[in-house]
């Protein structure tokens, strides 16, 4: 059985508290949180790491037709090689983010009931979060699959239409921009205008799966209830996601610079080897790490920001 702790309070909360409560949900409830819902996702992500680092370090060898076909020399053949590895790497990229997708649906109802239960005055251990959150477990798998849905579809529109009208600002700025730095900056900001209606959308769903849990309802109803919730805090939201990427990203630059350094120090002509070489592999793999490190950390953390701006929310309207 899990421990009597000091009930978290639900709000109102001030921006910087929601952000603070986020982080420290890792430190709360340290055993359950960092060894079933960090762990675990990590050890998936470097799982899907092997194929995907497979496919990097064959594509990019200049030695690709000896690794799949010795003695193979043809155009065609590294034509037909380049397709199948391509294929496959894209199969292995979509089920590796339909599992994502899922599983952390899943893993942010394991999140939400965490807080629940803390801001009830109780410290659930990984059992009792588990047996709180697997009657919502078809909800959420739900849940889950109508977010890839909506993620092709947003990606499939969004992408057309983003494509065409970047094309036509770019286009008429192009008659009156010269410099080179103006350019880029037009391109950063039509990239930015472009995202920011996404963010908004995001927003205004990403209580669904707090709502699942804490109220026990469907998944269009979630949603709905989601959407209504979120009718006055969804820029608060997005500046939370925000913030919290702008310090993912920091934190994974950092690991990526390292993760290069050490890699270029130990394997310094692995780039230059031929086939897939325990170098190149090694090289590859690697690079992936810092990603799905700083994913399986994040993630967590921002389920809990979701189940605190709900708890906010609630306090604040209702």
């Amino acid at each position: 059985m899990g421990l009597p702790v000091a009930p978290l309070s639900p709000g109102p909360l001030g921006f910087g508290e929601i952000l603070s409560r986020g982080f420290s949900s890792l430190t709360r409830n340290p055993r359950p949180v960092l060894l079933w819902l960090v762990l675990m996702p990590l050890a998936v992500h470097l799982l899907f790491g092997i194929s995907t680092a497979v496919s990097d370090a064959a594509s990019s060898s200049l030695g690709l037709l000896d690794v799949f076909s010795p003695g193979l020399n043809s155009s065609y053949g590294l034509a037909t090689q380049s397709f199948t590895i391509a294929m496959v790497t894209g199969l292995v990229t979509i089920v590796q983010a339909i599992v994502t997708a899922l599983g952390g649906s899943v893993l942010q109802g394991v999140v939400a009931n965490n807080v629940r239960l803390e801001t009830l005055g109780h410290r659930g251990t990984a059992r009792e979060l588990w047996a709180h959150t697997r009657p919502a477990l078809g909800r959420l798998l739900g849940y889950g699959g109508l977010v890839i849905g909506f993620a092709f579809a947003a990606g499939f529109v969004g992408g057309f239409v983003g494509f065409f009208v970047a094309m036509l600002v770019l286009g008429i700025a192009s008659a009156f921009i010269s410099s080179a730095a103006g350019f880029v900056i037009l391109v950063v900001l039509v990239i930015v205008a472009l995202c920011i209606p996404l963010l908004w959308l995001a927003a205004r769903i990403s209580l669904a799966v707090s709502v699942i849990v804490f109220e026990g309802t469907p998944v269009w109803a979630s949603i709905r209830r989601s959407w209504a919730l979120t009718r006055h805090s969804a820029w608060r939201i997005v500046g939370l996601q925000l913030v919290l990427g702008l310090i993912a990203g920091a934190a994974m630059f950092v690991l990526v610079y390292l993760t290069t350094l050490i890699t270029n120090t130990a394997f310094p002509f692995a780039i230059w080897e031929d086939g897939v070489t325990p170098q190149r592999f090694l090289t590859a793999y690697l690079a992936g790490v810092p990603v799905s490190l700083v994913t399986a950390v994040v993630t967590p953390i921002a389920a809990a920001l979701c189940s605190t701006v709900y708890l906010d929310v609630r306090v604040r309207t209702e």
